[in-house]
């Protein structure tokens, strides 16, 4: 037993006695229960320390080996990249200078393309001014032609200018015994740069059958009587003959029984008898269609 002392606020000394407690015996079935399950703890803590070691050991070694594989593909990932930034540099400077090539491939391309074009159009006026010059000179040729047919026509002896009255040269087209009709005589005048003729007085009249008379049978093959188209008209209301230009006929001479009644009936047709004493000389009026031998021309001298 001990005494204690000790002050209170007041600092004034207590006595106090302390009675030590008597010492236990220990249990010796609950220290070796103790000591048996205390080693199996102990156990099963260094195992699981010792896991728990080689566990962070294999992270450790795993962390590094991905790191070393990680820096391993990053190196060559790194390589393959400047490979490719050196392949790319070399195909820009490739790029350039095959532009530049270009460039001077399309200038001189351009260039051979306006020397071509001033050639080409120095060519072509050339070409245009030949043109024109051998033009004029088939104009001219042309018109020489013209002049020199026009001329042959005006001199030849053969039905260009058989009859001659005023200013008019008479000729006969024939094709055969009434196989002629109107539309033929018009081409066969305008062909020979004629139209169809006029009779514009007795003496005009007279020379006709005088200088055709002769031919008559020759002409004919044989036959008497000559009929010849030409451009005078006969009106069948007013029964006046005109003209081909529209004005009254000066001279008119009717073969015995004519004109003949009709409205068609309208375009004067002179007949010549190969014999002369028969005295059957004279106009008649056929319509359009009707068909003779022949057509009577004139053209200005």
């Amino acid at each position: 037993m001990q005494s204690v002392e000790y002050k209170d606020q007041s600092d004034q000394v207590y006595m106090n006695e302390y009675v030590k407690p008597a010492k236990r015996t220990p249990d010796k079935k609950a220290e070796d229960f103790a000591g048996k399950y205390g080693k199996i703890a102990m156990v099963i803590f260094c195992v699981l320390l010792v896991a728990a070691v080689g566990g962070l050991a294999a992270i450790f070694a795993l962390h590094f080996e991905s790191q070393g594989t990680w820096n391993r593909e990053t190196m060559q990932l790194r390589n393959e990249l400047e490979d490719a930034h050196a392949e790319t540099q070399r195909l820009r400077t490739d790029i350039d200078r095959i532009e530049g090539k270009m460039n001077l491939d399309t200038l001189q391309l351009r260039n051979d393309i306006e020397e071509i074009g001033r050639t080409a159009n120095t060519g072509y006026m050339d070409l245009d001014a030949k043109y024109q010059q051998l033009q004029e000179k088939n104009s001219n040729d042309t018109l020489q032609l013209r002049s020199d047919i026009d001329e042959i026509r005006r001199t030849a002896n053969i039905g260009m200018c058989e009859v001659r009255y005023g200013d008019y040269c008479f000729f006969v087209g024939a094709k055969g015994p009434n196989t002629m009709n109107m539309n033929a005589a018009r081409w066969f005048c305008e062909r020979n740069d004629a139209t169809l003729g006029n009779i514009y007085s007795s003496e005009h009249f007279n020379m006709l059958t005088n200088f055709y008379r002769p031919y008559v049978g020759t002409l004919l093959n044989g036959a008497t009587l000559l009929g010849l188209k030409t451009g005078m008209l006969f009106d069948t209301k007013t029964r006046f003959v005109h003209l081909s230009e529209g004005s009254r006929a000066p001279f008119i001479r009717w073969e015995t029984g004519q004109p003949t009644t009709g409205s068609q009936n309208s375009f004067i047709v002179v007949h010549i008898n190969a014999d002369e004493s028969k005295d059957s000389d004279g106009y008649v009026n056929f319509p359009e269609e009707a068909t003779n031998f022949g057509a009577l021309c004139q053209r200005p001298v």
